[in-house]
């Protein structure tokens, strides 16, 4: 029969030796629940899928979902038009503002001030949208309660489009749904169980109330980074992974036509997405950003 009390590390002579061991192999636990939540999530991910020669690789502006997830976000393979939107909250909230500045400047919404007034103004030109997403981030921008600043007003419908990304994006296959993103925190949690059965397993040898004492800092610490790191690194779905890493690394001819001012609106949407304001160069000029510290970048 297994003796618990004879086998390291519950047979340590002292309470300081059981604790050096315990963060240890708690760490080492904690660490192998994180990892298999990083592995289930690629599992229920499934392969990555691809372009092949036949798929469209540019297009016109259309609305986000009417494409289809089957042949949306495949490596080798432009977004079109508002999927961009998709890509920038991918990307995270600075890069969704500022692709929502560029499609916003490109469709007159705003429009940089004349020479004597350096900065950006708000204009919002009298366009009806079709798309419902683009209506209520131009609706929040055009109502004054949503900020007193043009700049805190994008922030604002930015942040008022992601829960719609996120579930459009859920649709195209490639972000998680909550459900998995719940399920894959809990498979990470199993490490902490076991930093908890290492603590039990020594209170049988030990009866010293000073052994749930170190549990007792140890334990919720742990729980506390094991959530937060399972959440850091299983948020993305593998095909947004693999799809953003393909374009950070394959627009690299677009990313000179922005800065050169020598591309179309929808290339500087794109660029703006997946570099923010910064990355625009001179077609940011020409939108009115660098004029002012005060646009997002």
């Amino acid at each position: 029969m297994f003796d618990v009390a004879n086998t390291w590390p519950f047979s340590a002579g002292s309470d300081l030796d059981f604790f050096v061991a315990f963060v240890v192999l708690s760490g080492i636990s904690m660490g192998l629940g994180v990892l298999c939540a990083m592995l289930l999530g690629d599992a229920w991910d499934g392969p990555v899928r691809r372009a092949d020669a036949s798929t469209t690789v540019s297009g016109g502006y259309t609305s986000v979902g009417l494409s289809g997830a089957a042949d949306t976000f495949l490596v080798g393979r432009l977004p079109r038009g508002d999927e961009v939107l998709i890509v920038a909250y991918l990307k995270g909230l600075q890069h969704l503002e500022s692709a929502l500045f560029a499609m916003g400047t490109t469709a007159g919404w705003f429009r940089p001030q004349n020479a004597n007034r350096p900065g950006v103004e708000l204009v919002l030109a009298d366009v009806t949208l079709d798309d419902p997403l683009l209506a209520s981030a131009k609706s929040t921008l055009a109502n004054p309660a949503s900020g007193a600043t043009w700049q805190i007003r994008l922030r604002q419908a930015a942040s008022r489009m992601r829960p719609e990304l996120q579930r459009r994006a859920e649709t195209m296959n490639v972000a998680r749904a909550g459900d998995r993103r719940s399920a894959l925190v809990a498979t990470a949690l199993c490490g902490v169980v076991g930093s908890v059965a290492l603590v039990a397993l020594r209170f049988t040898v030990s009866d010293d109330p000073s052994v749930l004492l170190m549990s007792y800092y140890v334990v919720p610490i742990g729980l506390f980074f094991s959530v937060m790191l399972t959440i850091k690194l299983t948020f993305q779905h593998k095909q947004a992974r693999a799809y953003l890493r393909w374009l950070d690394e394959s627009v690299d001819a677009i990313r000179d036509d922005v800065k050169a001012d020598r591309a179309d609106d929808q290339d500087v949407v794109l660029i703006a997405a997946l570099d923010g304001m910064g990355g625009l160069g001179a077609a940011g000029k020409r939108l009115g950003v660098g004029v002012t510290s005060s646009v997002p970048v």
